[in-house]
């Protein structure tokens, strides 16, 4: 059952991946989804064949990546207001929803009103590695619940 999460987050990085070749032809987005999407799917292959230990420590890391990179992603393409020097959870937040406060960019998704697709994929990427810690730490020390 653990091995769903992974199945998820895979199949959504992989169709972003795809949702970004057909909208903007960007090979990187294709390529970088569906490779992505591909070594989660690894992960809950792992899962599912009495690799658990190993399974959910590739997927920790490969959440922190991709959760690092989305939000770099994001970030990079924010302005802040005055009074935020640093990126937090809350602009994370607030970059992936429309009409984004924070985003003063002309021209770009967020003051289009359109949904910014980094700072979702940041999230739960964030969501994942949680889970997947936590998995990790049950298997590495016996616990069950």
């Amino acid at each position: 059952m653990a091995h769903h999460i992974n199945m998820t987050v895979g199949s959504l990085v992989m169709a972003g991946g795809v949702a970004g070749y057909i909208k903007k032809r960007s090979k990187a987005s294709l390529i970088a989804g569906v490779s992505t999407g591909l070594m989660y799917f690894g992960t809950a292959y792992l899962l599912t064949h009495d690799q658990e230990q190993l399974g959910h420590d590739l997927a920790v890391g490969l959440s922190i990546v991709l959760g690092g990179a989305m939000a770099k992603r994001c970030v990079a393409q924010q302005q802040y207001d005055s009074q935020s020097s640093c990126p937090t959870l809350h602009h994370l937040v607030q970059a992936s929803l429309p009409h984004n406060p924070c985003c003063h960019l002309p021209g770009s998704a967020v003051t289009a009103g359109k949904f910014m697709p980094g700072g979702a994929v940041a999230i739960l990427a964030g969501v994942a590695a949680v889970y997947n810690a936590n998995k990790s730490y049950e298997w590495r020390n016996g616990i069950s619940f």
